[in-house]
């Protein structure tokens, strides 16, 4: 459980946090009660002032954007004029609320200043129904931007008055946001550029080194694919393949300073499988993580994002993936992120014993947001791959390249 409480409620006295556990609160507590689970995913939320529950609102976000805003916090858009919705967002690098859950709507009219407390609270569910033991979290204080919080592990001696209500599970819808930067390419007009950019000689260069290395010894190995600048003139400038001496992971240097712009990653596979989520979801980490990209302006990280691509080879075929809905991908993004081990045991299931697996499993789980091109190792004779419907079964689908003209 997470107490998020109001500066006027704490009037510079951050020891009045204290006062606020899982078994009670303050009389006159002012801010948001939110339960996660262990892992940090949102279940619900409680609002108060002055120590009354706040009633709820179906006000949504409509995808507004919260410029200027780069982490996870407690946003603020207006319900209407005497009305403010509060939702807890996480937002992308470019300032949008990606994904929201509606915490609680405040009105003027709505602010008791005296009295027991009443009213209903805001809630925005989750699916499971954990136990009231599962909701909480032994971590003690932290800040939230300009919010003062504590997390509670429920072991108050105090028996208090009851606390907040418990968590509320049922399923909250989930706010949208358009993404103009969502492309819809023709994957058979996108093959050119893709046998371009691998037949480039430095790319080129790099994969074979890459491969030879990963299946010489086991480990893989990787290396940036950096571009001199930002224009569809730059080139490609040289950089070194890199190993941690590891069979199944790979980190290769990110750079985004003139000269030197990582636009792609290339990496091996001892095992004869294609790219896999954590290949895919690396582009997303360098857009939000890297301080030179999410310092640089508008054009830059519309270029990285229109840009983008890992190459993922093995004995047998080479692959090359990019992402065309950075909106839409970040659904599965935050799944992963929650658990990576649980996400990527998932993502082999869906492609187990059906035949090309590697390409059946990514197709079903990212295809929507990614395109996937496939060529014979050592070879630019890649191809898209799509899924497609099976001449003999009824609603069956599988992963076969894509036939494009000539």
């Amino acid at each position: 459980m997470t107490i998020i409480a109001d500066s006027a409620y704490l009037g510079n006295d951050r020891s009045k946090l204290a006062n606020n556990t899982y078994r009670k609160l303050d009389a006159g507590f002012s801010g948001v009660v939110i339960y996660s689970t262990p892992k940090g995913q949102f279940m619900s939320s409680w609002g108060y002032k002055n120590g009354h529950l706040l009633p709820a609102s179906g006000s949504g976000l409509s995808g507004q954007n919260q410029s200027g805003v780069r982490t996870n916090e407690v946003g603020q858009a207006p319900a209407n004029n005497n009305c403010f919705s509060y939702y807890y967002c996480i937002w992308d690098a470019d300032g949008y609320c990606i994904y929201a859950e509606y915490l609680y709507t405040l009105c003027n009219n709505d602010i008791p200043t005296n009295g027991p407390p009443t009213g209903g609270g805001g809630t925005s569910p989750h699916p499971c129904q954990p136990t009231v033991s599962d909701t909480t979290n032994a971590v003690s204080k932290l800040k939230i931007n300009a919010h003062d919080v504590t997390q509670d592990p429920g072991t108050d001696p105090d028996p208090g008055d009851g606390g907040p209500p418990p968590p509320v599970v049922t399923c909250p819808p989930v706010v949208a946001v358009v993404d103009t930067t969502k492309k819809a390419i023709d994957t058979c007009a996108e093959k050119a550029k893709v046998i371009a950019t691998q037949s480039n000689a430095i790319v080129s260069t790099l994969n074979t080194q890459v491969l030879n290395l990963t299946t010489s010894t086991g480990f893989e190995y990787a290396a940036p694919l950096n571009l001199s600048g930002l224009s569809s003139t730059d080139t490609y400038v040289p950089t070194t393949y890199t190993t941690q001496s590891d069979s199944t992971s790979v980190n290769a240097p990110f750079s985004w300073v003139p000269g030197n712009y990582t636009i792609g990653l290339t990496h091996g596979h001892k095992d004869v499988v294609g790219p896999s989520p954590d290949d895919v979801f690396k582009m997303i980490t360098n857009l939000l993580t890297d301080p030179n990209l999410l310092n640089a302006s508008a054009a830059d990280k519309a270029f990285y994002k229109a840009n983008a691509y890992v190459n993922a080879l093995n004995s047998v075929f080479s692959y090359q993936i990019i992402i065309t809905d950075w909106n839409g991908i970040m659904t599965e993004y935050n799944k992963w992120i929650i658990d990576p081990g649980v996400y990527d045991a998932s993502f082999k299931a869906a492609g187990k014993g059906q035949g090309s697996d590697s390409e059946y499993a990514m197709l079903t789980t990212l295809g929507s947001y990614v395109n996937l091109f496939r060529a014979n190792a050592g070879t630019t004779n890649y191809q898209p791959w799509i899924l497609t419907p099976s001449p003999t079964l009824p609603n069956v689908k599988y992963a076969n390249p894509k036939p494009c003209p000539h």
